[in-house]
């Protein structure tokens, strides 16, 4: 099942895409499957980008877990950890894959609302709304 056209990344070879537990690969010129990323369970993956040969993807939080950028390697099957993301942020409001813009580009991760909703038509004030937030991490500068 595809929820989005966010969780999807194309490389040179292959077609990345988030199912209900994994990201899955399918080869371009066969549309068959080729293997999986295995989630760690109750934390999905979603793929964000190709880095060289490599697929960033970004890791749900868990019950006691941060949420994290990883590099996964297409030929060893291996993950690398690039950026824990947590501390005192909160991702309530973003940070969603499903709903959020997410990219991942210089050493920095950005998760941006998709939609913004004004004051309502009685001219009062809503909630506050974050809008982005960003992090940085020098390992993924390097990427």
């Amino acid at each position: 099942m595809v929820e989005t056209c966010s969780t999807i990344v194309v490389g040179k070879e292959r077609l990345y895409i988030t199912t209900d537990d994994d990201i899955v690969a399918y080869d371009l010129g066969t549309g068959k499957t080729v293997f999986k990323f295995d989630s760690i369970p109750g934390r999905r993956m979603y793929p964000l980008r190709m880095s060289g040969g490599e697929l960033i993807a970004y890791r749900e939080s868990g019950n006691l877990s941060p949420a994290a950028v990883v590099s996964l390697d297409p030929l060893s099957r291996k993950e690398t950890l690039l950026l824990l993301i947590g501390g005192t942020l909160d991702l309530v409001d973003v940070g969603d894959p499903t709903e959020d813009d997410i990219i991942c580009e210089h050493g920095r991760i950005y998760f941006a609302t998709e939609a913004l909703y004004g004051p309502s038509d009685k001219g009062e004030v809503g909630e506050e709304t974050t809008v982005a937030i960003g992090y940085e991490s020098v390992a993924l500068s390097r990427r």
